[in-house]
């Protein structure tokens, strides 16, 4: 993976990368790629909790550059969302079309807010 200012790499090959911002008051977003396994879940389930630590409103999980996601990966997802839950957070995720299949298969699609990922050409017509 090319190395991207504000990305942070976990594990000596950069098994997976994550960059949190935050674009608006109360609204931290966490962009994650790679693979959210054994060796990157505890790692990202603490950058996870640190931001929700901060009690944001609205916590975005942009998972489209997520190209695998085991059950540890989930276990973490799932820690977060009960955490939200019974916090005052709005937990949201944009997930990659891996990661939607794989949330379908283990039933767990319902448990979580969706946001679509923007459309190349609404992308190309909102910077034309």
């Amino acid at each position: 993976m090319d190395k991207l200012p504000g990305w942070i790499d976990i594990g000596h090959e950069a098994l997976l990368s994550f960059r949190t911002s935050r674009p608006e008051a109360g609204v931290a977003v966490v962009a994650i790629r790679g693979e959210m396994d054994l060796a990157t879940a505890a790692r990202m389930a603490d950058e996870l909790d640190t931001v929700h630590g901060e009690a944001p409103r609205r916590l975005v999980l942009d998972m489209s550059g997520v190209v695998f996601l085991s059950s540890m990966g989930i276990g973490a997802l799932l820690n977060l969302h009960r955490e939200c839950q019974s916090g005052d957070t709005d937990l949201a995720l944009i997930p990659s079309s891996f990661v939607r299949r794989v949330l379908t298969v283990a039933g767990l699609a319902e448990v979580f807010t969706i946001i679509e990922p923007p459309s190349q050409e609404a992308d190309r017509r909102r910077l034309a």
